[in-house]
């Protein structure tokens, strides 16, 4: 007889996304945001007050939602990569995300490591992924790049950024971010 086994490699995952709580205040470099806890219809969709005091919808606190891709069509290939990711189910996802403007990107995130990150005075337990952006060519940026970054799933919170190489255009796409510090 032959034994084959399939082995799954994936990270241990102690508590899935949860949007951050009501009232946390993140703080960077120029910038604060206000959480007002997640969405009453849907938990992976996080209600905020942005820098310019707007009211704000995200999914996974990363993507802004709009009019245009706050569908279920638009949603399902995003949820579905970024639940796999941050659970632990893959260790690497690629979806297509559809932005607030229409445009469609390619999302490729690969599961790197855990690691504690000091923001201020607390320390996050963070999944540290690398994220590959293709642009929508029919976009302005023509952009390519990869990101590594840092969430805490448990907190919702994603807390560093660094982007490590581009091509085309970066001025829509953010160089590098860090939390400078989370309240309560």
């Amino acid at each position: 007889m032959t034994y084959a086994a399939a082995i799954t490699v994936v990270h241990a995952q102690s508590a899935d996304f949860a949007c951050p709580k009501a009232g946390t205040v993140e703080q960077r470099a120029v910038s604060s945001t206000t959480y007002n806890g997640p969405s009453p219809s849907d938990p992976t969709i996080c209600m905020i007050t942005n820098r310019l005091g707007k009211p704000e919808q995200r999914l996974y606190n990363l993507f802004p939602l709009s009019d245009i891709n706050n569908n279920a069509s638009a949603l399902a290939p995003m949820k579905a990569g970024l639940s796999d990711i941050l659970s632990g189910r893959k260790t690497s996802v690629t979806f297509p995300s559809t932005l607030s403007n229409g445009y469609i990107e390619k999302d490729t995130w690969t599961f790197v490591r855990k690691e504690p990150l000091q923001v201020g005075n607390k320390t996050f337990n963070t999944l540290v992924l690398d994220r590959e952006i293709t642009a929508d060519p029919r976009g302005r940026s023509g952009f390519h790049g990869h990101y590594i970054m840092w969430i805490d799933p448990a907190a919702g919170l994603w807390l560093k950024s660094e982007l490590t190489d581009a091509s085309g255009n970066t001025n829509m796409y953010p160089q590098s971010s860090r939390v400078r510090t989370v309240t309560p």
